[in-house]
C-alpha cells in the first residue's frame, strides 16, 4: 500500500472516531431552587439581578465535574416573553421568541442561552412544566468548568410548583412559581477536530511526494 493511501485510510478511521465521540459526548447541567414570577405576559426570574439557586451539577459524559454539585456562587436570569396562559384544568401554550437564559457559576462561569419559542404546560392544579427542546436555545457565550464546550442546539426543561396565582377574565394574570431543570447539549470535540486537521495535512503532504 502506497504512502498516500496508508494516510488515507488513517484519516478515515480517525474520523470514524472522531464522529462516534462527538455523539458520544453529552454536557448535562442539573438546577433546582429556580424562584419565578408570571405577570400574564412574561415568565422569569424573581430578581433582577438573577435568582439565587439552591444547587447545580455538572456532568460531562456521565461524570461530574470537579466541584460539582455546586451549592454557592450560583444564579440564573430567565426571561420567556409572549406568554398567554388560559385559566383551565390544563393548558398549552407557546411563548414568543426572544427570551434568554444566563446561568451563572462560581469562578466566573457561565452560559448564556438564546431562546425561540418555548412550550409551556399549565396545569391549575399548581404545576408548570416549560419544555425548549431540539433548536430552540443556541448559545450566545459561555465559559463552563468542563474540558469541552457544550454545541448548539441545546434542549432545556424546568418543571415548577405554582402558588399565588390570580386569574379573571379567563386567562391567568399572575402566579410565582419554584422548581428545578436541566439544560443539556452535545459537547464541541475542540481537540479531536485540530488532530483532524494535522491528519488531513499530512495526507496532502503525501500526495506531494508520491
Amino acid at each position: 500500500m502506497s504512502v498516500t493511501k496508508r494516510v488515507a485510510s488513517l484519516l478515515c478511521g480517525a474520523v470514524m472516531c472522531f464522529a462516534g465521540s462527538a455523539q458520544a459526548e453529552l454536557i448535562q447541567i442539573g438546577f433546582t431552587g429556580l424562584d419565578l414570577s408570571y405577570d400574564g405576559a412574561t415568565l422569569r426570574d424573581v430578581s433582577a439581578n438573577g435568582d439565587v439557586l439552591s444547587s447545580v451539577s455538572i456532568e460531562e459524559n456521565g461524570v461530574a465535574v470537579a466541584g460539582s454539585p455546586f451549592g454557592a456562587g450560583i444564579s440564573m436570569d430567565l426571561e420567556i416573553p409572549g406568554l398567554t396562559l388560559e385559566d383551565v384544568m390544563v393548558d398549552e401554550a407557546v411563548s414568543a421568541a426572544g427570551g434568554s437564559l444566563l446561568l451563572n457559576l462560581p469562578g466566573g462561569d457561565f452560559l448564556n442561552l438564546s431562546l425561540a419559542e418555548v412550550q409551556v404546560t399549565y396545569i391549575n392544579t399548581g404545576f408548570l412544566k416549560a419544555t425548549f427542546g431540539g433548536t430552540v436555545a443556541d448559545v450566545v457565550s459561555q465559559q463552563l468548568p468542563t474540558t469541552m464546550p457544550i454545541g448548539s442546539p441545546v434542549e432545556v426543561t424546568f418543571s415548577a410548583n405554582i402558588s399565588t396565582t390570580t386569574a379573571s377574565n379567563g386567562f391567568i394574570d399572575s402566579f410565582l412559581a419554584r422548581g428545578s431543570g436541566e439544560i443539556s447539549g452535545e459537547a464541541i470535540p475542540e481537540p479531536a477536530s485540530l488532530a483532524l486537521v494535522a491528519l488531513a495535512g499530512v495526507a496532502a503532504a503525501a500526495r506531494r511526494r508520491s
